[in-house]
């Protein structure tokens, strides 16, 4: 019994960080849905690595893929194939957490390619991280890492960042750098980042061009679904993991005694609380009922009790023994213009009368 509460906490106090990646040596993945996978230190907190792992392409954006974590491995598997003759980027986040909340404490990043031919040098955008376009944390530098070393002069020559901010470069190696800004961004701006191919690399060729951009709303948190209640029984509590799945950017509620009449409440994070999600700003009423899809089709009303609760009932009862979905979409937005960061989709099961 000693042995292992010892054990236990070397586990708990020990580094956690990546130990493989099952892409070969030469950097190079086939072209179907071949999946990647990660092999960590210790056990991976899911929803942490659901949001601190992405696979960039190239300089064009994201590539979507379904995540699954088994204790220390995380398997990674796109939807689509990889694109033929291309470069990706495998980034982790530094603040992915292991299963007793300690962080990496610094970012992974792993370039890889779709074919097996001999590619110019390519880049991608580590920090800050961006998520559907929009860096959300108040950013004072850009950092950048390239497939392979660079000349640091020819890149600080091609390298733009617009609207143009006054800032410096510090190089920590030849093939990572990052450009510290001396001047603030402006929040709620369109940036855009460029290095265009007359940059070369340290044998003198030309690196691949790259242009990413991002809207920066620092500080300003998405809206979330905090708790959900479906005749006055709670079937949805952010903080409680058993009562929802989180599958391929979808949230999956399961509402199983439903009566035919029944009445959901909806409540967003309002910012109270210590430790919960943050939506400071209310919810945009108004692209709400076009972002809600209910199947099979059956007329609905909303009923709003304040700027962050909503309720839902429907014109007819339902049909007994039937399954209904209800999606809530991303499009739903607060007043800051965030939106919804997952697709909520609450099953709903009709077993009986109704409840009230």
């Amino acid at each position: 019994m000693g042995l292992f509460s010892f054990s236990c906490s070397i586990d708990t106090f020990s580094d956690f960080s990546v130990v493989s990646v099952s892409i070969p040596e030469n950097g190079v993945i086939g072209t179907g849905k071949q999946s990647i996978e990660i092999v960590f230190s210790k056990r991976v907190n899911k929803k942490s690595a659901e949001r601190e792992i992405r696979v960039e392409k190239d300089s064009s954006g994201e590539v979507y893929f379904t995540l699954k974590v088994y204790g220390k491995k995380v398997h990674l598997t796109p939807e689509e194939d990889w694109v033929p003759h291309e470069r990706f980027w495998l980034v982790i986040n530094k603040d992915i957490v292991d299963e007793y909340g300690k962080s990496m404490g610094r970012d992974f990043y792993f370039p890889f390619q779709s074919t097996g031919e001999l590619l110019p040098v390519w880049a991608a955008l580590v920090q800050p991280e961006i998520d559907n376009g929009i860096v959300r944390t108040q950013t004072e530098y850009l950092e950048m890492v390239f497939s392979s070393g660079v000349d640091s002069s020819s890149l600080e020559r091609e390298f733009s960042f617009s609207p143009s901010v006054d800032g410096y470069f510090e190089w920590i190696s030849s093939s990572v750098f990052r450009f510290h800004f001396s001047g603030t961004l402006k929040k709620n701006t369109l940036y855009s980042v460029r290095i265009t191919d007359n940059a070369k690399d340290e044998n003198g060729y030309s690196i691949r061009s790259f242009d990413r951009k991002f809207e920066y709303f620092p500080n300003q948190s998405y809206p979330e679904i905090k708790e959900i209640v479906c005749d006055l029984n709670t079937v949805f509590d952010i903080e409680d993991p058993a009562t929802f799945e989180i599958e391929d950017g979808n949230i999956i509620i399961g509402c199983p005694d439903a009566s035919k009449n029944p009445v959901l409440k909806i409540v967003f994070a309002d910012g109270s609380g210590e430790g919960g999600p943050v939506s400071a700003a209310p919810v945009d009423r108004t692209v709400f009922k076009e972002n809600i899809q209910i199947f099979p089709d059956t007329r609905w009303r909303e009923t709003w009790y304040d700027d962050y609760t909503v309720e839902i009932s429907f014109e007819d009862a339902l049909i007994l023994a039937e399954n209904y979905e209800i999606a809530v979409n991303r499009g739903i937005k607060n007043t800051d213009g965030l939106g919804l960061l997952y697709r909520y989709l609450i099953e709903l099961q009709i077993k009986g009368e109704d409840s009230l």
